[in-house]
């Protein structure tokens, strides 16, 4: 979970398909992937216009780490997807799950665990010149699971067997299980095994998040504050120097010992810049500044900012969804305000989103009346939750089903908790105002400073709290809605319960990852399972949708050309290795005379 915060993500379409076996062959002059049910993901033609060299340089706010263990902020994880592979990775244009580091991989689902296995490429080095084979892998995932490492993105693999014993929260656990997780294992030189537990099928994205990327664990070792300076990773680009939080610049230049990722990407997923050069700054607005005086090429521009930029710089400014979600979170016990799912609708319904989103955000996130955001591809049913998450205010409806649950709330008094920062305030003061006006409901907003913030999400909110929900964590849609909801789940900073739910998600929608699963035959009707637990989530409101945010970008387009068609990701971002910069057009002194 995370504070409010501006949105950054293209538009993404996620084909849902089984992960099963991945064979890469050859086909004439092309690399292919062969995915089950005979569709093929080929290496993409780059534009013929394309040209290596030169350098890119990106606005970027202060990263927080750029060791992958911990690169947990849009600009980290943006840095570290740039310059390292991970052993998956997600196709930049549709989502799709396709090799990195790997060339096959299969998952099963059987007896409560999931079972992955992969095989690795033979041509992956650090770039010190050492070969990446299976244990260096393991290594590097045990490294982010490790508690000495201290990486903010470890709960990412809790459900590999063994977290419990490396994160030191078992007695007595074996002596390596203190230092390795022991359901990562070495099945061969270039074979590894993961076990999962649970039965989760789209459980193998998270391989493709960047804090899986493969690092050096063996340098990591040896002097961690040096690797955190200093991470060396399996990828086309390496840090030029050690990098400290308070650097301006931060360089990535060619690793020479890189030998491509055929999949997804064009030239091999090596780039086109010789060097990207990431500026850093405190602020949207000093970013902005830079973008506009010319010292950089891309940039996400400030709220205020994106009207006129998108009206003045057309070819330059690109967007799309994004994988920031905003809800209002409800806490829940027995007993409390909040209990009766009839009044958390009822506060739901009584919400203008449409003033919020025009008001706080100058219109550039989408009204939320669904649970799951377009993110999430297929899946996403924009009007899913349209009743219950009305785009306007629907405040006789909220008071009809008020009175059909508790009755009245006039004279309740609660705090509503938000972070001190962006939008947050405009927000809370304009839905505490609609509460009032509906049912006589006092939210009184209790700003906090971040840390505050977090520790009280960490120890239980006593009234209303603003929340912002990263989807790019979640490995799929059928996670992003466990994750939010699920009984014991991190992300249910809410405390919500609902045994029903959980049985059927548990049975009928984890297990198959979007595959036909318990009497569904299709794909499609897999797809219906997972709608039908979103559409019961919007019955039981355990958190208020209000927005999702969208990604804003400025490319200048004199400068940068795309290999492919487009230059955000599926998640938003810009797709570094694959913009190139164009010539510098022919001054009118150097064109030759005319004829005659």
């Amino acid at each position: 979970m995370s504070a409010l915060t501006q949105g950054r993500k293209a538009g993404a379409r996620r084909v849902v398909v089984a992960l099963a076996a991945v064979v890469a062959t050859a086909l004439a002059a092309t690399s292919c992937v062969t995915l089950p049910g005979g569709i093929e993901v080929e290496s993409p033609a780059a534009s013929v216009k394309a040209k290596a060299g030169q350098t890119i340089k990106v606005a970027v706010i202060r990263p927080g780490a750029l060791d992958p263990a911990d690169a947990s902020d849009p600009s980290s994880q943006l840095i570290v997807r740039t310059m390292c592979d991970t052993l998956l990775r997600t196709d930049p244009e549709t989502g799709e799950l396709i090799p990195g580091i790997v060339e096959k991989w299969s998952t099963s689902t059987e007896s409560g665990t999931t079972r992955i296995l992969a095989t690795l490429r033979k041509d992956v080095y650090f770039p010190d010149g050492r070969q990446v084979d299976a244990r260096a892998v393991v290594d590097s995932l045990s490294r982010v699971a490790r508690e000495e490492t201290a990486g903010s993105m470890a709960a990412l693999f809790r459900d590999i067997g063994g977290y419990e014993h490396i994160r030191g929260t078992t007695e007595e656990p074996p002596d390596r299980a203190r230092e390795y997780l022991t359901g990562a294992r070495v099945s061969d030189p270039f074979g590894i095994e993961i076990i999962v537990n649970g039965e989760d099928a789209s459980w193998a994205r998270r391989l493709a998040n960047p804090a899986s990327a493969i690092v050096d664990d063996e340098a990591g070792r040896r002097d961690p504050l040096a690797f955190a300076r200093k991470p060396g990773c399996a990828g086309p680009y390496r840090l030029a120097a050690s990098w400290n939080p308070g650097d301006p610049v931060i360089r990535l230049v060619r690793n020479p010992r890189y030998h491509g990722s055929p999949w997804g990407l064009t030239r091999d997923g090596a780039g086109y810049a010789k060097e990207i050069l990431f500026y850093v700054y405190d602020t949207p607005e000093d970013a902005y500044k830079a973008y506009t005086d010319g010292w950089v090429d891309i940039v996400q521009p400030p709220l205020a900012e994106r009207p006129a930029a998108a009206k003045d710089q057309k070819k330059s400014y690109v967007g799309g969804n994004g994988h920031q979600a905003i809800y209002v979170g409800l806490p829940w016990q027995q007993g409390n305000l909040f209990e009766h799912e009839g009044v958390r609708v009822a506060l739901s319904q009584a919400i203008d989103r449409k003033e919020i989103v025009a008001e706080a955000y100058a219109g550039s996130t989408d009204i939320a009346t669904s649970f799951l955001p377009p993110l999430v591809g297929p899946a996403h049913d924009r009007d899913a939750c349209a009743r219950e998450a009305p785009a306007s205010a629907a405040v006789e409806r909220a008071r009809e089903t008020l009175a059909s649950a508790r009755g009245s709330l006039r004279g309740e008094k609660v705090p509503f908790y938000y972070y001190d920062g962006y939008q947050n305030a405009a927000i809370v003061t304009a839905i505490a105002a609609s509460w009032r006006k509906a049912f006589g409901l006092v939210a009184e907003p209790k700003p906090l400073p971040d840390k505050d913030f977090l520790a009280r999400a960490k120890g239980g909110f006593d009234g209303p709290f603003l929340m912002g929900w990263d989807g790019e964590r979640m490995a799929s849609p059928e996670a992003y809605l466990w994750n939010l909801v699920g009984t014991g789940e991190p992300g249910n900073v809410a405390k919500f319960s609902d045994p029903g739910f959980d049985r059927y998600y548990l049975k009928e929608v984890a297990p198959y990852g979007g595959r036909a699963g318990s009497g569904l035959a299709t794909e499609e009707e897999q797809l219906l399972a997972l709608r039908r637990a979103e559409r019961r989530v919007c019955e039981l409101m355990p958190a208020i949708p209000l927005t999702f945010v969208r990604s804003h970008w400025l490319v200048r387009d004199d400068r940068l050309g795309s290999a492919r068609d487009f230059r955000l990701d599926h998640l938003g971002d810009p797709v570094l290795r694959e913009l190139w910069v164009k010539p510098e057009p022919k001054k009118k002194e150097d064109e030759p005379p005319a004829e005659g």
